[in-house]
């Protein structure tokens, strides 16, 4: 779910839902922002000087449901734009989130050479568990252990 946000101060922004706005309550979602909501800016006078500045929200608008890509932002995942503090992360909107693991990648001493481990960390309609799999580099494949 795509929306349109207008501030008083004319910038907008095009963002999804579930990303969040960093407001004088703390992060809040887009799906709960109002009009009634401020969110916290950074202007730059004449001399480069930086300043916290207050926005009201002037407009918001759904944009209907539309193909988005996150952008992950290392450590703390806060961005800016438009001069507007967002926080993202790749999870928030993700129905399945894998994360692979080779301990043998890590750690030369390893007696499991070639084990892989799938660790299934998020799963919106399903199980979430670890799977082990021999991984093969000369082929870049994964076979059952068996």
């Amino acid at each position: 779910m795509k929306k349109s946000i207008s501030f008083e101060n004319n910038n907008s922004l095009f963002i999804t839902g579930n990303h969040k706005l960093l407001s004088t309550n703390g992060w809040i979602r887009v799906s709960e922002l109002s009009r009634q909501n401020q969110v916290y800016s950074i202007e730059i006078d004449k001399n480069g000087l930086k300043k916290i500045k207050y926005l009201y929200i002037k407009k918001i608008i759904y944009k209907g449901i539309d193909m988005v890509y996150d952008q992950t932002i290392p450590f703390f995942h806060n961005y800016m734009k438009n001069n507007i503090f967002l926080h993202n992360s790749i999870e928030q909107d993700a129905d399945v989130v894998i994360m692979i693991y080779r301990d043998d990648y890590y750690s030369k001493q390893n007696e499991q050479k070639k084990t892989t481990e799938f660790i299934v960390a998020k799963h919106r309609n399903g199980p979430i568990g670890t799977a082990r799999l021999s991984f093969f580099p000369e082929t870049s494949s994964f076979q059952n252990i068996d």
